[in-house]
């Protein structure tokens, strides 16, 4: 059975939610340190300002990369699919140990 095709509004979506550096340390904090926490936790495991966070979080919540569940007067916070995102960042990695091979093999880029 073929895969189904994502539509590209969709793809550019998540790969411009992975295009800041606060964003990828945001994803890494959650899947790495918090698994699921308040902003709060975020912030002290990404170290990424306090207010910096709730803005990239709106922004991975787009991409439906993370989701939010309240629970009183708190929202906790998790990536939608560990797994997934270490893939395409793992993804990523690969290209760019390529990207350098071939750099060092005089190609060029």
């Amino acid at each position: 059975m073929p895969r189904r095709k994502a539509s590209n509004e969709l793809r550019a979506r998540i790969f411009n939610a992975l295009s800041d550096p606060d964003r990828l340390r945001i994803l890494e904090a959650l899947i790495e340190k918090v698994k699921e926490g308040k902003a709060g936790d975020i912030v002290r495991a990404s170290k990424v300002s306090r207010e910096d966070v709730l803005p990239h979080l709106g922004e991975l919540r787009k991409a439906q990369l993370v989701a939010v569940r309240r629970i009183g007067p708190y929202n906790y916070y998790r990536v939608v699919d560990a797994k997934a995102v270490d893939r395409i960042l793992e993804a990523v990695d690969n290209y760019l140990v390529l990207l350098e091979e071939l750099r060092r093999k005089g190609m060029a880029i």
